[in-house]
């Protein structure tokens, strides 16, 4: 081998030389590779990787496209818009894919930003256009869609949301303290009618609604011992009774001797159809005798031994977007199955226009009141209808739109005694058509406390689309499930009264935030509620506005109602925790000079005028709320003035009295919510809150 052989060389030279060693020779030539050695052993098995996100598959869509906006913010540096996009108006359409890669189509979305200025009375000035472009050294507003702003915040079947981050450069943006809500507050302002109660009718439509207490005699399940219902609407202010179900057959409002044949025995035989009408007027006059106006109940459902009669009014199962569906049994009218169908413009409309001017002429009524008036269905007419639109089914039409014609109608009819136009009155909450909102008068939301308290963003849409329309608590007590959600066996009495006093407090709170009218069972119990009420009562006659006029640092709740003189703003603080809360008053917000407020209790008020503002200390206890009003204008200037006006309630008594009136507890358990009935009335009971009467009312 070549190595040994340069190692012998090497020895032997250096034992044959005593000399110094020579300079190394040159290197030899390489010699070929070996042989490759034998691999190695494999290693052991790494650990698995992540699992990868899952892979959307691509959905169907109708041709339509809706796009919301949900949120714009919007600073002295950027602008964002988040939206969504889908394939229908109202709810339940499927989502669409922006880029076009999951869905049928791209689609094109482009936005225009701008400004529109006030000026220090609040009127409009000038418009400021962001989104730009220049043509022949001119600039000119444009549209802006750039592809790389898109950002897909979630992309499903069931909701496509983007956010869109605004190129154009906000030079002298005014970041002014209320941004969407100016643009609602213009937008009412442009459409009173709308926003407004009709003119003309029977104004204890505009109160709150009894919710049951004022209709006839007590249902001995629903109530026991003594039960004055003119007392407790009194008490409550209640001007308006939601009279459900007056008719033997859904479709059929007046009682029509042609229908009778269709009765079961047990509808027919215990009394003629003169009969019942006639126990019909005495139920409407029992009413009218406690001081208050009928609404006559009204669905667009008709029993399903009607459907021969109204096929060209059904609605189709695979049309409803909402959880009733197209069929109901067991709902209107004893164990009857009744069918949705359209209420204008067909068979059924034709039918709602014979009925209700003989209706509006024999009873005592002061307008309608439709039951389910969400109108989330789609109607495939037999005739063109204005409003109609094109799926890949058909031609359709919102079931709002045909609920809002009705509603629109009822306002063309007098009440018998021809002193008012008929009102109108629905249940719907939120989730409404925008035609159903701008046609009713006042509203009712049925659901509990704790529903309504959990969904803030759902209030407040409704409210916007109500504007200064009054809204209605129908919360009954005695459906109260809050006993089921406690474990009363683990708290101490007090510790239940805190808990009822919590809840009540909370709905006291919302009132005043978004306009709500507290029903009787949330009145009659609580004395703090009773106080606060001519209050709320006064704000709702006020009109609320989008604009609260009021900034805080603190998480408060802030509303405003009225305006100029007129003005009421609330300031509420929905914490367990004291607040003392600094307030700004923005007075342009409420009309022309500096506004100065005084508290609504009596009690003296500082009002430092700053920069044509009004600063504002609040101190506020837990769950409590303050109401300043109007008094009086200021020259602009840096100065503190203290104002104070009479007294509209008694701040002294801060009385957390509480209780629940015994009649107002289920006589006996078997209702509709019975696991809960009984489990809230052991709750109450057990918290010492159930009293034969109210010990302090005012």
């Amino acid at each position: 081998m070549r190595a040994l052989v340069l190692g012998s060389i090497s020895i032997l030279l250096m034992a044959a030389c005593e000399g110094p060693a020579g300079p190394q020779g040159p290197a030899g030539p390489a010699g070929p590779d070996g042989p490759e050695g034998e691999g190695g052993q494999n290693g052991s098995m790494g650990d698995p990787g992540d699992p990868g996100e899952d892979g959307t598959s691509p959905w169907f869509t109708d041709s339509g496209i809706d796009i919301e906006v949900t949120d714009l913010t919007v600073s002295a540096g950027s602008a964002t818009v988040t939206f969504t996009l889908d394939d229908r108006s109202g709810n339940g359409g499927a989502g669409l894919d922006r880029t076009g890669a999951l869905t049928q189509g791209a689609v094109s979305v482009s936005f225009v930003l701008g400004q529109l200025a006030t000026d220090g009375a609040g009127e409009p000035g000038a418009y400021t256009a962001y989104t730009t472009r220049t043509v022949s050294g001119a600039i000119q507003a444009t549209t802006e869609s750039t592809a790389a702003n898109f950002e897909t915040l979630s992309l499903s079947r069931t909701q496509a949301r983007y956010r869109y981050t605004f190129s154009a450069p906000l030079t002298g943006f005014d970041p002014a303290p209320f941004g969407l809500l100016e643009l609602i507050e213009r937008w009412h302002a442009a459409f009173p009618g709308v926003y407004r109660p009709a003119e003309g009718i029977d104004p204890r439509l505009l109160s709150a609604c009894a919710a049951g207490s004022a209709d006839g005699e007590p249902d001995p399940e629903l109530w026991h011992g003594e039960f004055d219902g003119q007392a407790i609407c009194a008490e409550a202010r209640c001007g308006w009774e939601w009279t459900y179900a007056p008719f033997l057959i859904a479709g059929d409002p007046v009682g029509r001797e042609e229908h009778r044949d269709l009765l079961g025995p047990a509808e027919s035989e215990s009394e003629g159809l003169e009969a019942f009408r006639e126990r019909r007027r005495a139920r409407f006059a029992a009413i009218v005798a406690k001081g208050l106006a009928p609404a006559f109940y009204l669905v667009n459902w008709i029993d399903q031994r009607l459907a021969d009669q109204f096929t060209d009014s059904l609605i189709r199962h695979e049309d409803v977007a909402d959880d009733w569906g197209a069929t109901q049994t067991g709902w209107i009218r004893g164990e009857a199955t009744d069918v949705r169908a359209f209420p204008w413009a067909d068979s059924l409309g034709d039918q709602f226009q014979r009925d209700l001017p003989e209706l509006a002429a024999g009873l005592p009524l002061a307008g309608l009141a439709v039951d389910l008036a969400a109108g989330n269905a789609r109607f495939r007419p037999a005739r063109y209808l204005p409003g109609r639109a094109y799926d890949q089914r058909g031609a359709w039409i919102h079931e709002g739109l045909g609920l809002a014609a009705l509603l629109r109608y009822a306002h063309t009819l007098r009440t018998g005694d021809d002193r008012y136009r008929c009102g109108a009155t629905a249940s719907l909450y939120g989730d409404g058509h925008y035609a159903v909102y701008g046609q009713v008068d006042n509203v009712i939301g049925e659901a509990t406390v704790d529903e309504v308290l959990a969904d803030p963003a759902r209030a407040e849409r409704d409210r916007w689309l109500l504007g200064r329309k009054p809204r209605c608590w129908y919360v009954l007590l005695h459906h109260d499930e809050l006993g089921n959600r406690i474990d009363t066996q683990a708290m101490t009495a007090e510790g239940l009264r805190q808990v009822v006093r919590s809840r009540w407090d909370r709905a006291i709170l919302w009132s005043f935030r978004f306009g709500w009218l507290p029903s009787p069972d949330l009145v009659y119990g609580y004395a703090p509620m009773l106080r606060a009420l001519p209050l709320i009562h006064d704000c709702v006659r006020a009109g609320w506005h989008p604009v609260p006029a009021m900034t805080a640092e603190q998480p408060l709740w802030l509303a405003r109602y009225g305006e100029g003189l007129e003005t009421r703003l609330v300031v509420m603080n929905p914490d367990d925790r004291p607040i003392t809360a600094t307030v700004r008053v923005h007075s342009h917000s409420l009309g022309q000079g500096t506004y100065l407020l005084a508290n609504a209790d009596g009690s003296a008020t500082d009002n430092v005028l700053r920069d044509g503002d009004v600063i504002l200390t609040v101190p506020l206890p837990e769950r409590s709320w303050a109401l300043f009003l109007a008094v009086g204008r200021h020259r602009d200037g840096q100065a503190t003035v203290t104002v104070r006006t009479s007294p509209r309630y008694d701040p002294t008594r801060r009385s957390r009295e509480v209780g629940v009136i015994e009649s107002h507890l289920p006589g006996s358990p078997p209702f509709f919510f019975t696991r809960a009935v009984a489990a809230s009335a052991e709750l109450y009971q057990k918290a010492g809150l159930v009293r034969g009467e109210l010990l302090e009312t005012r």
